[in-house]
Order: structure tokens, then sequence, then C-alpha cells
């Protein structure tokens, strides 16, 4: 029958929100979007006014649910909206991750650093334009002589962070890292840094440990203190462990494996918990790390002479995954694996 009442109307938003949220936690894209959809339709006209919390959610779920359907077009539409609509810079930071992402899924990770670098600004965190090789060194003495004032184990007891503007931002930085990294290689270091100096000064959150793991790589693959690189990747597990920061712990078992633990590790000991960060990342609705895990994978099993069939039907599989995905960096690394393979 027909939905008419008021409090009908209300009772169908709100089932449709939660099942919106489900759908997309369980990786169902194509329903999450219907769903969010369908509460769109059931917003009052005065949504944005009468109840502001409630219609931001709705967009919001909306342009996650599209970004991970691929439909560009209409999440940018959704985008449109909520950055009109939206009274506060953090009420907009989902909808820039979000064409940040758009960017990095097509492979032009510089556009999208540079769609959330001035979100950051007005959360309070500033880069140079053009950062130099001083600006890192600067920043790099900062951070160590701050990590040395105490054992690297006692980073695990600091306050939980509780300032949402600063979870904020840390949230933007973990989100440019990977782009950063791979397309921006002096901002890096900074972006790094920068999170690092927010959990010292504001306490841990569930960002907190992808910080300290990147940092880590710092340590490995600029200083070469495999050492200390190894010690503080394994506080972040603990760390993420601990505050159950099941968001980001996929990532950091990728990170931990590409980059750090093969110094300390025979290669072939990564192989399980890069196959264990593949599955944790897409099923939380991760699709770029879930890539690069994936693509780490199928890098180390070729190195440590898995058979080479056994290798290339994996990466035939997961090139296929990649495509649908939309990831076009790891899946052109793939396609050059491949080729070493045949």
């Amino acid at each position: 029958s027909e939905v008419t009442q008021p409090f009908e109307k209300a009772r169908v938003l709100g089932l449709n929100v939660r099942a919106g949220k489900k759908a997309l936690r369980s990786t169902a894209s194509t329903a999450a979007l219907s769903f969010f959809q369908t509460a769109l339709c059931f917003l009052p006209p005065n949504s944005w006014e009468s109840d502001y919390p409630l219609t931001l959610d709705v967009y919001t779920g909306a342009v996650g649910a599209a970004f991970f359907c691929g439909d560009f077009a209409l999440m940018n539409t959704y985008s449109g909206v909520v950055l009109e609509q939206a009274k506060t810079e953090l009420d907009k930071v989902p909808v820039f991750t979000a064409k940040h992402d758009v960017c990095v899924s097509q492979a032009r990770n510089l556009d999208g650093i540079m769609t959330v670098l001035p979100v950051l600004r007005q959360l309070g965190v500033c880069f140079p334009d053009s950062p130099t090789g001083d600006d890192i060194q600067t920043a790099l003495g900062q951070t160590a002589a701050r990590l040395a004032q105490r054992p690297i184990e006692a980073l695990l007891d600091l306050p939980l962070m509780t300032d949402p503007q600063k979870i904020a931002a840390l949230k933007i930085l973990v989100s440019i890292s990977s782009s950063s990294y791979q397309s921006f290689p002096a901002l890096f270091p900074l972006v790094v840094l920068k999170q690092v100096e927010i959990s010292l000064d504001y306490g841990n959150c569930e960002w907190s440990a992808f910080g300290y793991t990147t940092y880590a790589m710092v340590l490995s693959g600029l200083m070469q203190d495999f050492d200390a690189a190894y010690q503080l990747g394994q506080m972040a597990i603990d760390l993420a462990q601990r505050l159950q920061a099941k968001k980001i712990y996929g990532r950091i078992l990728f990170l931990f494996n590409n980059n750090i633990r093969h110094h300390k590790v025979a290669l072939k000991e990564t192989l399980a918990d890069l196959t264990e960060s593949t599955a944790l990342t897409m099923d939380l609705g991760d699709p770029e790390y879930s890539c690069l895990a994936s693509l780490s994978y199928l890098q180390h099993a070729f190195f440590v002479g898995q058979p080479l069939g056994k290798v290339q039907a994996e990466m035939a599989f997961s090139a296929g995954v990649m495509q649908g995905v939309k990831q076009e960096i790891a899946l052109k690394f793939t396609h050059i694996y491949q080729q070493t393979v045949l």
C-alpha cells in the first residue's frame, strides 16, 4: 500500500537508512545505493532545516554507495548537495575523501591530493606548496626528538583522542598517505610525520595506528633503521588490536608486511598476513588497499618461488577483481607481473 502518513514515511526512511548502512558494511554496494535512494525519496522537502543530522546521514551514505558502485557522476550529484548544505567543514570531510578516492581509482592521485589539501588547511593542517629536503629533515628531527623521550611501547598508553577536528584531520591524512607515497613523494614524509605529531599532541584514536606504521616505513626506507621500524610497526598492530580498529587493521597489515617485516623475517612469512589484509579491507569497503595488498601478495608469491602456474592463476583472478572495483594502479602493476610470469 502507498505510504502517505508522516509517521509511516519516517519509519520507511529509517529502515532504508539502516539497511543501506548494513549493505555497505557487507560490500553489497548496489543494494546499498538502492536503499539510500529510497531513503532520499522519503525525506521531506525541507529536511535540511527540519532534520539536518538525518539528512546529512542519508546523503553521505548515498555518496559512499554511489562511489562503491562506480557511479561517479551520481556520486558527484549527491556530493554537490552535501557541499552546498553542510554547516561545518567536518560535515564535508566524507565527501572530500570520497572525491579523493575517485581520483585514486582513476590513477589521478595528484588531483585527489589537491582536492583535500584545502580541507586540511581548514582543519589546521598546512603543508608547503613545494616541500624541500630541508622541510623534511626539520620535521624528521622534531618527530625523532619527541619520540626519543619515551619507549616505543609507551605509545600504547597515550590517552584517547577526543577532538573531532583532529580526528577528521588524521583521517584525511591517512586517506592521502598512499596517493602521496605514489605520486607526491616530497609530501609523503610530511603527511606521515603530521599524523604522528597529532597523535602525540592529542592522544591515540583508531587512525593513529596507521600513522605509526607509515612512520615505521620512513624509518625503514629513508633512515635504514630496520630494528626501530619493526618495533614501531609491531606496536602499531598491537594498538589497532587494543582499540579494535577494524577500519584500519587491514591497511596496517598490508603496510607492515609490504614495507617493513621482510627486513626481519623470511619473505614467505608475509603471505598469510597479506592474504588476510586483502580480505579484511575488501570486506570493509576499502578496494584501494585490498587491491594493493593483493598486488603485494602476488609479488611476494612470485619472489619466494611459488609454482608459476599457481601464481599465474592467482594473478588472473586478482586482475579481474581489480578491474571490477576500478583500481587502475594496482591493475597496471599486476599486468606487468603477469607478463613476467608468462
